[in-house]
């Protein structure tokens, strides 16, 4: 699933970033509103999750807890 922020301007949804999509492309687009005053925390979230997955993912864990 790929996050990729964007507005309403009264007609369209347009994206406020570049999104690798091919002409065509089928989605399927699901509607959160954001707080406009706000900062989105969603982009925090993900970074925080993104960069726990290193911690466990390295040899050593492999040895002590896999017995490998």
């Amino acid at each position: 699933m790929l996050t990729i922020k964007g507005h309403f301007d009264g007609n369209n949804v347009v994206l406020d970033e570049p999104a690798a999509l091919t002409v065509g492309q089928p989605l399927r687009v699901i509607i959160e509103t954001a707080p406009a005053t706000s900062p989105d925390d969603t982009d925090e979230f993900i970074a925080t999750a993104s960069s726990s997955t290193g911690f466990w993912d390295n040899p050593l864990d492999d040895v002590d807890w896999n017995a490998l």
